[in-house]
């Protein structure tokens, strides 16, 4: 049995974990886009949940306000993603972040083109009040054309940070 799906929309299910291989055994081959849209339960994506995605290009999770835990490797396996969308989830503190720019590693994903972080909070004590970026911060994100960073509540950034992102447009 194999799947023609080539978008998923995942909307308001009582979904509260993608653990590792969440996908894999659906044999969704031909899977290009998958939207995560607000999934209120939803609070982990661990590990490999991706894995077994191999043609999936754009990721969006979005409105997911339970979603508080991204594992660095969650992205793994994913060669051919493009685009990366994590807007409006649980309030975006320091090492959640953290977690997103790392899982979004050249290593990782090498083809991301875009990746969008937008924070639903603007001034909270949970948000990004004590975010500094160091140089190094972002330096495994050399393959981006396009980073946005929205309402993240930055409050410090290395004058170095975004010389790595040779590839910015």
């Amino acid at each position: 049995w194999k799947s023609n799906i080539t978008h998923l929309i995942v909307r308001q299910t009582a979904i509260r974990q993608l653990g590792r291989f969440y996908f894999g055994d659906a044999k969704l081959y031909e899977l290009q886009r998958i939207d995560l849209i607000g999934n209120g339960n939803l609070s982990t994506i661990d590990q490999r949940a991706f894995d077994g995605l191999g043609q999936l290009e754009v990721l969006r999770v979005f409105g997911c306000v339970g979603l508080s835990h991204f594992n660095r490797q969650a992205l793994s396996g994913l060669k051919s993603l493009r685009q990366f969308v994590w807007a409006r989830n649980d309030v975006l503190y320091s090492d959640l972040f953290v977690n997103i720019t790392r899982a979004a590693s050249r290593h990782i994903v090498p083809s991301l083109q875009l990746l969008h972080i937008e924070s639903t909070a603007q001034s909270s004590s949970f948000s990004l009040v004590d975010l500094k970026l160091t140089k190094d911060d972002l330096i495994q994100l050399r393959q981006l054309r396009t980073l946005h960073l929205i309402n993240c509540n930055l409050r410090f950034i290395h004058p170095m940070t975004f010389v790595f992102l040779i590839n910015l447009e």
